[in-house]
């Protein structure tokens, strides 16, 4: 019988303890394996179990966002749903040796907030579908609560398409009374709108380039590139003002 992929071991063991099955979920994670996580580095199976043993019995529920492998390295993006939130976004990446999950990174979107000693305020995080009609009902409910924001960062530049619409079905202007940032630089979309939508740009030409250079090398014999990072700047247009008094 063939070896499980990267991906298949990954995804086996993801949905072991995020349903409770610590001991089928330990059965996929290497003797050696190493974890860090927002706030703690642990190594070997027997400090990692007790780490997921602890949280796995808060989660209520799971969302799951996107999945990319390549290779034995493998990345999981999902919201985690507890009773404490639902709107926290996590990704895993993991290392798969011999069949066995062996080095797993944990990130969260709090890791930054919290190293500065800012809280999260869960109110101003609303989930939903990552296009207009999904961004049109999460500003929604923003902009209908007690204290509705100044500012909104949509998810991409779908979602602010919502935002926009949202915001003009009350009378809220758009850059006076609410900033609106999205994230993407779809052209058609950021430029077209009125007023046009300041948003963090996607190199994809870029990005193209650097994978089509690392895979040539891999097959001339170089060493797998591993993450790479890329700029993504900010397009400043017309749809963000200072926050009025």
């Amino acid at each position: 019988m063939a070896q499980p992929t990267a991906h298949e071991t990954v995804l086996a063991y993801h949905r072991a303890w995020t349903s409770g099955r610590i001991d089928e979920a330990m059965s996929l994670v290497a003797e050696d394996v190493t974890c860090r996580a927002p706030g703690i580095d642990l190594d070997g199976v027997a400090a990692y179990r007790e780490y997921i043993a602890g949280f796995a019995p808060s989660l209520t529920g799971l969302a799951d966002i996107a999945e990319f492998a390549d290779g034995e390295r493998v990345a999981l993006f999902y919201y985690p749903r507890t009773e404490a939130t639902s709107t926290a976004p996590a990704a895993e990446c993991f290392t798969v040796r011999d069949g066995r999950v062996a080095g797993i990174d944990i990130l969260s979107d709090r890791e930054r907030l919290a190293a500065h000693g800012l809280e999260t305020d869960e109110r101003l995080v609303v989930l939903e579908r990552s296009d207009s009609a999904g961004g049109d009902r999460a500003a929604s409910v923003l902009l209908d609560s007690a204290d509705p924001p100044t500012a909104i960062f949509a998810f991409n530049d779908q979602m602010a398409i919502g935002v926009y619409r949202a915001a003009a079905a009350r009378g809220v202007r758009i850059p006076e009374d609410l900033s609106v940032i999205g994230f993407d630089d779809l052209y058609v979309v950021s430029s077209e709108l009125t007023p046009g939508l300041t948003t963090m740009a996607l190199p994809h030409r870029e990005m193209g380039r650097l994978a089509a250079r690392a895979l040539i090398a891999e097959l001339d014999g170089a060493e797998p590139a591993g993450e790479q990072l890329v700029p993504c700047p900010i397009v400043r247009r017309g749809s963000v003002a200072p926050a009025r008094p």
